[in-house]
């Protein structure tokens, strides 16, 4: 599939006023269509290194534990998109909340 992409679009996902993650599409120029979330300590790094064609350490917040996945790319693991994001979430919510993915 193709897809043209015009402008750069960046979309907040959060949870009680905490982020937990960016959408961006053309992100500062780069033509990728991608998302960044929160990971557990140290995860953004081991996925990066084992599969840097489908992780990145996006700019600016990979030092605080984010983590990038191109949804752009043909591989894309949509379990494993739904994992990290459900990850992000119980890092960020009230234990109220997270409680429901126990």
């Amino acid at each position: 599939p193709e897809c043209e992409i015009v402008g750069d679009q960046h979309h907040k996902l959060s949870v009680a006023g905490k982020t937990i993650g960016w959408h961006t599409v053309h992100h500062h120029g780069d033509g990728r269509i991608s998302l960044s979330v929160r990971a557990p300590k140290g995860e953004n790094e081991a996925l990066v290194a084992s599969d840097p064609g489908k992780f990145f350490m996006p700019p600016y917040v990979a030092r605080h534990g984010y983590v990038g996945v191109y949804l752009d790319n043909p591989r894309v693991d949509w379990e494993e998109v739904r994992e990290l994001v459900t990850d992000a979430y119980i890092i960020a919510a009230p234990k109220r909340l997270s409680k429901l993915f126990s």
